[in-house]
């Protein structure tokens, strides 16, 4: 049929939808029970011959002989069969109850006539029907005056019955001649009355759907009732010249004739409404109308107006989510789909089978619809640290620092906005943090009678606030694997520490850190705020050829997890605690020839979120390493040549366990929920292989460093060669 392109029914038949499965309710006259071109429910009811009887005594009529059933029943459902033409749900049943079939027939005697009153409406969803046609009506002229000498009348039910059982009712809009009305016909505006007089109008699982008709340009048809008044409830069709059989054969088939009438925008929205509730049976009727306005598509005035009502019905569209879509949770929790997101920290790598369990998950549209999507993307894999990050810690900034008394001293530095002259060449995809303006400053005192000095400040890691002063460690400087890094306490904010000489060798340092991130990953929308506290402790000692040093710390992030940040319905836990060691050790080997050697582990356990898909984390264990050899003074005073081996924090135990609503029964429309368990573990190992030479330059000092990755960023099969030439003076 013509208008199924319009109505983008292909689309719909791609995603395998045709009415399989569901009865489509239609009343009208002479159905052929026959036909091959349509699946009749076994409960279909032709006309009864008393009925038609009773009819033509009062009203000295005969009963038309077309087709008009038949041809509403095609248009609604006719099969596929590669003969003549099929309808919208083409796989859909019908359940055909002629007019005149005097089903679910009631009597009673008023003002001495005896009245047959049929209900097929309730015929009909008495057998599990939620959507019925009606292609019949009436307008003021169509009433008659019954003869005095008849004393039986037959009537049916009014169609309203079909809503108030729960059931969608699709109605004709009405033709008139030769211009349509500016409302629908009096028998939809009855149908209204009866709905709002029974509370059903706009309330409970039933509806009401009134069918106006466009042509082949999507305008209007001349002789279609417009949506006028009752335009909150009306949407169109196209219903011009289209191929239906109508002239019976011989054979007892039909001829296909171009056939016009909104009698045949109705059946479309009914096959419409079937194919709906093929995928989604746990819909209620009046979701359906509800579903089928808000995907029409607009036509005539924007908004619902005075002619098109809702507009033109589209298939394809009422099938796709409608309205925020959401994850749903096992405590009932509705996580908003498009607020969710995770920018994975670096010890996570690409979390190959975390990311793999997503790529497979269901969401849900207003109405409870579930739809299949994969949400791998939704993970943000950690893309960095590039030279770009590396560059940045060196350049753009502006500092000073002075005496505050014999024992105090302030140092500042503000960091321009990055972007500001540099290029950027390289960009990363884990998270992206704001630099702009970023400052430093750093307060510092000592006490020569106890040995204790102190700092305190805002804008470095406590890790760094720890740290030695490196300005005689030949490893010490720019690095772009960022070896000898522990990966953890290394998130910048405001610090306070402490260190004492435990002896002339020894030293005990301590600190505290408060840090607040605000972040999106690489390409999302999505804004990240995480928060951590962290503690530490640093034990150095110097043995002359053999330095050691042990730091213990502690930190408890809320929003993150070992450097990641999430959002919405993957929030990986509400607070999670980690507790890191790192030992190291620093060995004179011979005159100017040094091995450092670092190892940290970190430990993290985490209390995941209600309203998370995440059920369970960890706990989560990473270790990162880092061996280097060093010499100094090789080629001039003040050089130094190094090479690295690192591998930066990964994660060695990562188990996790995803809980979602997976669909719904199709028989209870109850919500199933699945069950995943997968890890955040990466797919591969970065190993770093780095050599580095500073030198000085007069009063510049100059550092060229090289440096490969094999499995770079912890993704198996990834590689990563940089170099970097970096020059530098004081003033």
């Amino acid at each position: 049929m013509g208008p199924l392109e319009t109505l983008h029914a292909a689309e719909a038949y791609a995603l395998g939808y045709t009415g399989a499965g569901v009865t489509i309710g239609i009343v009208d006259f002479n159905f052929n029970f026959s036909s091959r071109e349509i699946r009749f429910h076994a409960a279909s009811a032709g006309p009864d011959p008393n009925v038609i009887a009773l009819y033509t005594a009062q009203t000295g009529e005969t009963t038309e002989l077309d087709p008009h059933g038949t041809a509403v029943a095609v248009t609604a459902a006719g099969i596929k069969n590669g003969t003549d033409v099929h309808g919208l749900a083409f796989d859909a049943q019908v359940l055909a109850v002629d007019y005149f079939s005097g089903v679910n027939e009631r009597q009673f005697v008023q003002n001495g006539t005896l009245y047959h009153v049929s209900d097929p409406w309730t015929y009909i969803t008495s057998r599990g029907v939620r959507v019925i046609n009606v292609s019949l009506g009436y307008d003021e002229g169509d009433f008659y005056n019954i003869p005095s000498n008849v004393t039986e009348v037959y009537d049916t039910e009014t169609p309203a019955r079909a809503a108030i059982n729960g059931a969608l009712l699709v109605a004709s809009a009405g033709n008139s001649s030769p211009f349509g009305e500016p409302d629908p016909s009096l028998s939809n505006f009855d149908i209204r009355d009866i709905l709002q007089a029974a509370g059903t109008l706009n309330s409970g699982p039933g509806a009401f759907i009134i069918a106006g008709a466009v042509n082949s340009s999507n305008q209007i048809a001349n002789f279609s009732d417009r949506a006028g008044s009752l335009r909150n409830h009306y949407m169109v069709a196209p219903s011009v010249n289209l191929v239906l059989p109508w002239t019976p054969c011989s054979n007892g088939q039909s001829l296909c004739f171009g056939l016009s009438g909104t009698s045949f925008s109705a059946p479309l929205i009914s096959g419409a409404a079937a194919i709906i509730f093929q995928r989604w049976p746990h819909l209620t009727a009046r979701q359906v109308m509800q579903i089928l306005f808000d995907s029409a598509t607009d036509l005539g005035a924007p908004g619902i107006d005075g002619t098109y009502g809702h507009g033109l019905l589209n298939v394809f569209a009422a099938l796709q989510p409608n309205g925020i879509t959401t994850f749903s949770t096992t405590n009932g929790g509705t996580p908003v789909v498009s607020g969710t997101a995770v920018a994975l920290g670096p010890a996570f790598g690409d979390a190959q089978a975390f990311r793999s369990a997503l790529s497979s998950v269901t969401m849900f549209d207003r109405f409870g619809r579930d739809y299949g999507i994969d949400f791998s993307g939704g993970v943000h894999p950690w893309r960095g640290p590039d030279l770009y990050g590396t560059i940045l810690q060196a350049l753009g900034w502006r500092g000073t620092g002075f005496r505050l008394g014999s024992a105090t001293a302030f140092t500042f530095h503000m960091r321009d906005d990055p972007l500001d002259g540099i290029a950027r060449f390289g960009a990363p995809g884990g998270p992206e943090r704001d630099y702009s303006h970023q400052a430093i400053f750093r307060f510092a005192g000592s006490d020569a009678q106890s040995g204790m000095n102190w700092t305190a400040g805002s804008g470095i890691s406590l890790h760094d606030a720890l740290a030695p002063s490196g300005e005689s460690d030949p490893f010490a400087g720019i690095s772009i694997t960022q070896g000898f890094a522990s990966g953890a306490g290394t998130a910048p904010g405001a610090f306070a520490t402490a260190s004492f000489k435990l002896d002339e060798a020894t030293s005990l340092s301590f600190g505290f850190s408060h840090s607040l991130n605000l972040a999106s990953p690489y390409r999302s929308r999505i804004a990240f705020r995480d928060a951590s506290q962290n503690a530490a402790l640093r034990l150095d000692h110097d043995a002359g050829l053999v330095q050691l040093g042990f730091e213990l710390g502690a930190s408890v992030e809320q929003g993150g997890l070992l450097g990641s940040m999430a959002a919405g319905g993957l929030t990986m836990a509400d607070r999670a605690s980690t507790a890191w060691t790192t030992l190291s050790a620093q060995i004179a080997l011979a005159p100017r020839w040094s091995l450092k050697g670092a190892f940290t582990t970190t430990a993290t356990a985490a209390t995941t979120p209600a309203t998370s898909l995440i059920a369970s984390i960890g706990p989560v264990y990473a270790t990162g390493f880092s061996l280097g050899l060093a010499r100094e003074s090789l080629f001039g005073d003040g050089d130094a040549l190094t090479f690295r081996v690192n591998q930066p924090l990964r994660a060695e135990q990562a188990s996790l366990v995803l809980l979602s609503g997976m669909g719904r029964d199709p028989a209870t429309g109850a919500m199933a929920m699945g069950r995943k368990e997968t890890s955040l573990l990466p797919s591969g190992r970065e190993i770093d292989f780095e050599t580095g030479y500073r030198f000085p330059l007069g009063e510049w000092t100059g550092a060229a460093n090289v440096a490969y990755s094999m499995d770079a960023c912890h993704v198996r099969g990834e590689e990563a060669v940089s170099a970097l030439f970096f020059i530098s003076r004081k003033f």
